[in-house]
């Protein structure tokens, strides 16, 4: 998972800035693979880029995208060969919210973290999932570091799911305190509302502004 981590930074700094980056790791992989059919491979996690331009353009950037993306011994790289194709692999990463849906009640986070802090970021987040002993997948636009890690429970219908909810409200605090320390910002798209009160007045800043190369 890292290794794909580490190539949005090989990218960035190589100067090839793809229209859109999404990552997607094993759970939300497999779970929007039952859902939509779109032929994602079996991985740890996976990168959807898409380029724009001329057909020389596109070309260009391909070809750079792949020498980099060797490097890290990937189990696959498929490039489209037509429109229906792209359809097919965007419809797996749209649909990701209500495929998880489908699957399990979940709580969705949201915070910008700049691309140097993703790996670690993911890391903790892993950590804090065996902890709890509740599975979280992630889906989010890696191009940007706006993150969703979505943790997977089941809404309490009877006194004893309390737990459950409990739990998964435990690690949403541990994740969004964690990855909050990282942040650039304290949402990235979907708004603050009230899940983010008890941070309100805590250092969300930690990023070094004065660093030319944030990513």
């Amino acid at each position: 998972m890292r290794s794909r981590v580490h190539v949005l930074r090989i990218l960035f700094k190589a100067g090839v800035l793809p229209v859109a980056i999404e990552f997607m790791d094993r759970p939300i992989i497999e779970i929007c693979e039952n859902f939509a059919k779109a032929g994602y491979p079996e991985c740890e996690a996976l990168l959807i880029v898409e380029v724009e331009g001329s057909e020389t353009e596109i070309q260009d950037q391909m070809d750079r995208i792949n020498v980099i993306a060797q490097k890290h011994n990937p189990v696959e790289i498929r490039q489209s060969q037509s429109a229906a194709e792209s359809e097919a692999i965007w419809l797996g990463r749209k649909s990701a919210f209500g495929a998880v849906g489908q699957v399990a009640d979940y709580m969705c986070l949201d915070g910008t973290i700049p691309v140097s802090a993703l790996s670690e970021v993911l890391r903790r987040i892993e950590e804090l999932s065996q902890q709890y002993g509740l599975r979280v997948g992630n889906v989010f636009h890696a191009g940007d570091g706006n993150m969703h890690p979505l943790i997977l429970c089941m809404m309490p219908t009877k006194p004893g799911d309390l737990r459950t909810l409990c739990e998964a409200d435990g690690a949403r605090t541990y994740c969004l305190g964690f990855a909050l320390r990282s942040a650039v910002a304290l949402t990235g798209e979907h708004g603050v509302g009230i899940e983010k009160e008890r941070f309100d007045g805590k250092p969300i800043l930690s990023w070094r502004l004065g660093n030319p190369n944030g990513y």
